[in-house]
């Protein structure tokens, strides 16, 4: 899921380096998604102070589930929760950090109904 962007590499220095990550992988329908990005300039790695970062979240089938504009804390990070509704639709979901129209981070998440698996094992020892 997480990915390093190698095409940026060709089109000269980002404006802004990112690490963006969920609380975790794994969501059921319902869940709160905690999301997080650290972000620095990529000049001297100092805090982006006042710029606007936009925060978009893409479900499974490219619809749009969240848009969110913030601005990076004294810390240089963004944080955004998500709430799942009990129809949320399941698969991989794509979450992209922009800065202007510039992608500066990006991450992803899954949500799934995962069940315990129901079965019986039967153990027979045979005596020598």
């Amino acid at each position: 899921m997480d990915a390093i962007e190698l095409s940026r590499w060709g089109n000269g220095e980002p404006t802004l380096y990112s690490h963006s990550y969920p609380d975790r992988k794994l969501y059921l329908p319902g869940e709160q998604v905690h999301l997080k990005s650290i972000v620095r300039n990529s000049k001297d790695l100092s805090i982006p102070v006042g710029k606007e970062l936009t925060l978009k979240i893409k479900d499974p089938k490219g619809k749009d589930a969240g848009e969110f504009t913030h601005q990076a804390s004294e810390y240089g990070s963004i944080t955004q929760t998500l709430e799942l509704g009990q129809d949320a639709t399941l698969g991989n979901y794509q979450v992209f950090i922009y800065l202007g129209e510039e992608r500066v981070g990006q991450t992803g998440f899954s949500v799934e109904v995962f069940k315990n698996p129901k079965f019986k094992n039967e153990v027979m020892l045979q005596s020598a």
